[in-house]
């Protein structure tokens, strides 16, 4: 739990900073990786990148640093990102419009 704390902490920090924070993806950014992201101003990745939070297929025990990131979630994605977030399924930054 302490770990979940720490990670929303981190999140909380990186989307309130007075400067503004750039993610560059070149891969996969998943759990943790996919977390950070959202909580960014500005995301720049190749289109084959690729994003999600798998740990959500798991069950809630698995999906509370997830829980953690929601209120900053639902003000970066449209619905049909946000639909492939709660199902777990891994995305392209194409299809989230990254």
């Amino acid at each position: 739990m302490d770990d979940a704390l720490r990670l929303a902490n981190l999140y909380n920090r990186v989307y309130t900073s007075a400067k503004p924070t750039i993610a560059a993806v070149n891969g996969t950014a998943a759990a943790c990786g996919a977390g950070l992201v959202s909580v960014c101003d500005l995301a720049v990745c190749v289109p084959a990148a690729r994003f999600g939070y798998p740990e959500v297929r798991r069950g809630p025990v698995f999906a509370q640093k997830t829980d953690g990131l929601s209120a900053f979630i639902y003000d970066r994605f449209d619905l049909v990102s946000l639909s492939h977030i709660v199902m777990g399924r891994i995305s392209t930054a194409r299809r989230l419009s990254c």
